[in-house]
């Protein structure tokens, strides 16, 4: 059971983290990114995957679409080991760590999704694995930094209603346009020195979180959302759903997010794990031992509204 999405900052990993199923964001470059007509994810923070309920789905999938297409400017090397098999191999002993609260804005996080990243903890450790609090330093303040170059690269179309209307065949006015969409459809368009200062910018902030991984850390743990899902009916936006799965769509980092906890009510709890770059293959196998830990296959979430 997996439907198709794509995650450029969270896209996958928060409805997943909302609906009870597993998720992948894999490395930058590990699948396909551009598109037929030639358009250009400059930061390659887009990738496309799968929603799925069982980590042996994610690893098919990966084997499927994982690797080179001739003409993509940016790839990254199909695994030398099927990811089908590199689940059936245990992960050794790894050197975990946690990170429940948000270093990187300051939001408060509610206490299900603590409880959810303590739990994963506790089992982590009791699968042999050593467990801390630890979190890579340059996440502490990062998207406060970055946010403005962010801004930036959200208006990079030069006619940003042209765009739309090209995108649906006819002439799209401000009076289409949900309010909060509004404002950046008619934003002052980006140039392209603004555009290279933005992602230089972005890319300058993120370099240093890989320096975590370098110095003997093997994953970290997160929650995916700031808050169980909300009710069927109530429209959410960032506020709402927290900034765990943005930053590791700018660093290229694999990320997974496991329904790894319950609410009282019944709702999942979704809980990101990010390896290093390339790293698939230990995501998945630590994903395979916590799905026999902690599994949730039989589990369907409430369904809650707000009437």
């Amino acid at each position: 059971q997996r439907a198709h999405g794509s995650d450029g900052t969270g896209s996958l990993r928060y409805p997943a983290a909302c609906c009870g199923v597993v998720t992948l964001k894999p490395s930058r470059g590990r699948v396909p990114t551009e598109t037929l007509n030639g358009d250009v994810d400059l930061l390659h923070v887009w990738m496309e995957f799968v929603l799925a309920r069982s980590v042996r789905d994610m690893a098919g999938v990966l084997d499927a679409v994982g690797g080179p297409v001739d003409g993509e400017s940016f790839v990254r090397v199909r695994s030398a080991q099927p990811y089908l098999e590199t689940i059936a191999s245990p992960p050794g002993r790894l050197r975990v760590g946690l990170m429940p609260r948000d270093v990187m804005t300051g939001m408060s996080i509610d206490a299900e999704c603590v409880a959810a990243v303590e739990r994963t903890g506790q089992s982590l450790a009791s699968l042999g694995h050593d467990v801390e609090l630890s979190h890579p330093p340059a996440l502490d303040g990062l998207l406060i930094r970055i946010f403005p170059h962010i801004q930036t690269l959200i208006s990079i179309p030069s006619s940003p209603l042209a765009w739309l209307s090209a995108m649906v065949g006819r002439e799209v006015t401000a009076a289409d346009l949900d309010g909060p969409a509004v404002a950046p459809a008619q934003a002052t368009p980006t140039s392209g020195a603004q555009l290279t200062d933005a992602i230089n910018a972005i890319v300058r902030e993120t370099r240093p979180v890989h320096d975590w991984w370098s110095s003997g850390h093997d994953i970290l743990v997160t929650p995916t959302l700031r808050q169980p899902p909300w009710p069927l009916g109530l429209k959410g936006g960032a506020a709402d759903a927290g900034v765990f799965p943005p930053t590791f769509s700018f660093t290229g980092q694999p990320a997974l997010s496991l329904p790894l906890h319950w609410t009282p009510d019944g709702l999942p709890v979704g809980v990101q794990i990010v390896a290093a770059y390339g790293r698939e293959d230990l995501l998945l196998r630590v994903a395979a031992q916590l799905e026999t830990a902690m599994p949730w296959v039989d589990r369907w979430p409430a369904i809650v509204t707000s009437a």
